[in-house]
């Protein structure tokens, strides 16, 4: 029996990948490549795209579109810094007039933001590099592909295909539900590593705070009530992350008056 455990702990060990979160470090344990996410994810957005475009309800704001484009760049050397294989990502935004989505990332740097979203925040330039800054720090931190691995652990269905765990995740309320303490704690890490990637980019503090503010005005609108930390916690946390990035000295905080007078970034790359 003592022979079989090297080999027992070998398999067990190639069942689950391993990865780490940036900036954090913490651990987490994934059953699907990242390839194999990425590709499922992109998927979804695009059909999620396609959707909204036979309702006429993509990209009507061509002006607005690009801004968010031109922030998006600001954000991505930062980004490529905290996780080097997002390099290889091709990043892509898209603006919707529908009320029924806030903003969301897919996995590999796909996101989609409502125009209803921020013109209820009335959110300004640096506002909204705080939103899309929080965004992308789910796809950086491999959330997506961490919360359809923890599916598969918990799903009471035959089968780990990740199609078959995708679907049920998206319509099984008590499947969600069983997930809501880890979409807490990805909501949590979301807002720092998202504070330290616009931060790294040179956005500034005070605007990053603000978004927060605003968000903390709005009502409670998420599905479950443990899957999102309390609006005053995300404002305490900004605050504390922007307080101790203005104690540090240059040029750590050096490009903050250069991101003030300018929106695009001189790494800004295309973006579809």
């Amino acid at each position: 029996m003592k022979k079989m455990l090297p080999m027992l702990f070998f398999c067990l060990f190639c069942a689950q990948a391993g990865a780490q979160v940036p900036a954090t470090g913490r651990w987490q344990s994934l059953s699907y490549s990242s390839a194999e996410v990425n590709a499922r994810q992109e998927s979804d957005y695009y059909e999620l795209i396609r959707e909204l475009a036979d309702q006429g309800q993509i990209n009507r704001n061509p002006a607005m579109l690009a801004k968010l484009r031109d922030i998006l760049a600001s954000l991505i050397p930062a980004a490529t810094k905290l996780h080097p294989p997002s390099a290889d990502w091709e990043w892509e935004i898209h603006l919707t007039s529908s009320a029924d989505i806030d903003a969301v990332c897919f996995a590999g740097g796909k996101i989609l933001v409502s125009e209803h979203f921020l013109l209820q925040l009335q959110l300004s330039d640096g506002e909204i590099a705080a939103l899309l800054a929080h965004e992308a720090a789910h796809a950086l931190a491999s959330h997506q592909h961490e919360e359809l691995s923890e599916a598969r652990l918990l799903r009471d269905a035959p089968g780990n295909d990740l199609t078959l765990v995708a679907e049920q995740l998206r319509s099984d309320y008590r499947l969600q539900l069983k997930l809501s303490a880890l979409s807490y704690q990805h909501e949590a890490e979301a807002d720092q590593l998202g504070m330290q990637l616009a931060l790294d980019s040179g956005w500034n503090p005070a605007d990053l705070v603000r978004f927060y503010e605003k968000l903390a005005r709005l009502p409670d609108r998420a599905l479950l009530s443990r899957s999102v930390p309390l609006p005053s916690a995300r404002l305490s946390m900004a605050n504390g992350m922007a307080k101790y990035w203005a104690s540090l000295p240059a040029p750590w905080h050096g490009s903050v008056a250069a991101r003030a007078t300018r929106i695009r970034h001189p790494d800004a790359v295309a973006m579809r």
